[in-house]
């Protein structure tokens, strides 16, 4: 409660009341209380009841847990890990050619050709 009356400008006492239910807020006080401080809709206080809070760990955006469990499942021999496959193209990216080697990959992609020799 300290932190709702610190964050409103309001006594301790004050906010107790209202949770009591011997005092009430004004209108731009409930405002601020459903939108400042509890990020909430403001009809939420007007509900006979609280309404259930759903739980964090499922309220994000993720795969079912059965279908994060299946991905594990995925046998190596299948293909290259993720890991293999980054540093492959790492590897191939990084390469330095030398200018014959450079003449050789523009010509073999013109003309189809295995080697300069072959030209």
């Amino acid at each position: 409660m300290t932190d709702v009356a610190e964050a409103l400008g309001r006594k301790v006492e004050e906010i107790r009341a209202w949770e009591s239910g011997d005092g009430a807020p004004t209108y731009p006080q409930l405002e601020a209380l459903a939108y400042r401080v509890y990020k909430r809709p403001i009809a939420i206080f007007f509900f006979p009841e609280p309404p259930a809070e759903e739980d964090p760990e499922h309220s994000f955006r993720t795969l079912p847990s059965v279908e994060i469990e299946d991905l594990g499942e995925v046998p190596m021999s299948q293909g290259k890990s993720a890991e293999k496959v980054v540093q492959e193209i790492r590897r191939k990216t990084r390469r330095q050619f030398s200018a014959e080697e450079k003449i050789r990959i523009v010509l073999e992609g013109l003309r189809g050709e295995e080697s300069i020799a072959a030209l």
